[in-house]
């Protein structure tokens, strides 16, 4: 984990995270703590990561036969963690409220996927 130059990218982060601060809000702190987040550094749980990776591909990369989108797809659970884990919050409870907060709106699932497709890892 510590040698992934993809979850140690800086600029990556922060910009993943001002691209979901532009997502529709579900709940009214949302904004607030990507704000926070874009302060903090990635927590480096290795597990977490596992574990978030195994829940993402297993969702969205069934479809992704579909849709031909693999790579965005594998993308978008990357980028999905350094938001997860910058939020102040510990790891599990940061994958739920990222999870309902992204997942739950079909317009901020898509425009993951979009920002994916268009992020060079």
């Amino acid at each position: 984990y510590g040698r992934c130059k993809v979850l140690t990218d800086e600029r990556l982060r922060l910009k993943t995270i001002n691209d979901h601060k532009r997502h529709k809000h579900l709940r009214k702190t949302w904004k607030e703590e990507l704000n926070r987040a874009s302060e903090n550094a990635v927590k480096t749980d290795t597990e977490a990561l596992k574990i978030w990776l195994t829940y993402f591909i297993y969702r969205y990369l069934i479809n992704s036969a579909q849709d031909k989108l693999f790579l965005p797809k594998v993308k978008a659970a990357i980028l999905s963690f350094l938001v997860i884990g910058s939020l102040n919050f510990e790891l599990p409870e940061a994958m739920q409220k990222y999870s309902k907060e992204t997942e739950h709106n079909k317009y901020n699932i898509e425009r993951l996927f979009k920002f994916a497709k268009r992020t060079k890892l």
